[in-house]
């Protein structure tokens, strides 16, 4: 029978066992009163548990953005790609040309900082359609343009919308991804870039000299594309779903939320590792965007417009295959030793490269073609 009154004895409960789940950590912590190492660490194992182990390459969310990569990249390679046809259409100099890709990369860069910031205070999956919408209409426009003023004005705001893709696709990335299988990620979705680069300068400089049903060729390849991305915007992100986003401190002991600019900018601009990497970033940018002139070069050689373009798929091959290739050593590497290893394999990277010799100028024609360009031609 069961006792009643003063005689009743209560039964202490059981006391649960502390493991090593996420929970354990954190309940330890609390009644020990441990350092914020342990915190940390506990955060980082919720953070890591709450992540899918596999089958996050079947997110419909991963597929969406790495398609949106792939339109992205695809729209960045037009303009280089059609270089010759607006030389020869409109008679603007190389000169002019290369102004036309700074506008649209000066933009972009001026508003990539903003981008990030609104990418952590809003809904990503929003704003992505937004940015996809936006970039869509400017390049149909940029297809229907005839001055140079309106060329320069659109190719800026088409830099303002494509510069909103990278900060909002790797935050997602990173929020499906666990840290161990990032670099796989992220190299994989720059795989889709390089694929789409590809496609859209091979077809771009393919019909860029061509007239299609009475239409310049080179306008072609700039509505495809817009179109493209509107129907993208409308239809397919709306299979995306916003991933969660880390609610607790990490290693830096920040709380995931979402902090004024200038808080947000000097949290970044402090961490030494971060600008390191924008350091090496922006010294390795510079030989790849001078490399954009190289469909044109082969052109003025004499190279038929199918055989440059082939050529300059070539690159975008090899950077695709770099890519995926990175991605999975870096991951490798950073099981081997996690504070060095991703570190060991970009300097490794990095170091001197030989240099790619360039088409003969033999082939070019005119005759005073081949004079004009032997200067230039290395020792």
């Amino acid at each position: 029978p069961r006792l009643r009154g003063a005689s009743a004895k209560r039964v202490p409960r059981p006391r649960a066992k502390l493991g090593n789940s996420p929970s354990s950590w954190l309940r330890r912590a609390k009644r020990r009163g441990a350092a914020g190492a342990l915190i940390n660490q506990g955060f980082a194992m919720a953070e890591e548990a709450r992540r899918p182990k596999r089958g996050a390459f079947a997110n419909p969310t991963v597929w969406m953005v790495n398609a949106c990569t792939a339109v992205d990249m695809a729209d960045t390679a037009l303009l280089p790609a059609v270089f010759r046809a607006l030389e020869s259409a409109y008679g603007w100099s190389p000169s002019k040309l290369g102004r036309l890709s700074l506008f649209g990369t000066l933009a972009g860069t001026i508003v990539s900082p903003a981008w990030g910031y609104v990418a952590d205070a809003w809904t990503r999956t929003r704003l992505l359609r937004f940015a996809c919408a936006a970039w869509g209409l400017t390049s149909i426009l940029v297809g229907l343009s005839n001055s140079y003023l309106h060329f320069a004005i659109l190719r800026a705001f088409n830099g303002v919308t494509l510069s909103a893709l990278n900060p909002i696709a790797q935050s997602m990335l990173a929020d499906i991804f666990p840290a161990s299988r990032r670099g796989l990620a992220y190299g994989i979705s720059a795989l889709c870039g390089a694929i789409g680069a590809s496609a859209g300068s091979f077809t771009a400089t393919s019909l860029s000299r061509q007239q299609v049903l009475g239409v310049e060729g080179w306008r072609i390849p700039f509505v495809g594309v817009g179109v493209l991305s509107l129907i993208f915007a409308s239809t397919c992100l709306r299979l995306m779903r916003e991933p969660p986003r880390p609610t607790d401190g990490g290693r830096d002991g920040s709380s995931g939320k979402c902090t004024s600019p200038l808080v947000a900018a000097r949290t970044v601009l402090t961490n030494r590792t971060f600008l390191l990497i924008e350091l090496q970033g922006l010294t390795g940018a510079i030989p790849g965007n001078a490399l954009q002139f190289t469909t044109l070069w082969m052109q003025q050689l004499g190279y038929s417009d199918t055989g440059a373009a082939a050529l300059w798929s070539l690159v975008l091959a090899g950077q695709a295959i770099g890519h995926v290739l990175g991605g999975f050593l870096g991951d490798a590497t950073a099981r081997r030793s996690k504070d060095h290893g991703r570190i060991f394999l970009a300097q490794l990277c990095a170091r001197p490269r030989p240099p790619t010799p360039p088409p003969t100028h033999g082939h070019a024609r005119p005759a005073q073609l081949r004079r004009d360009l032997a200067p230039l031609a290395p020792c």
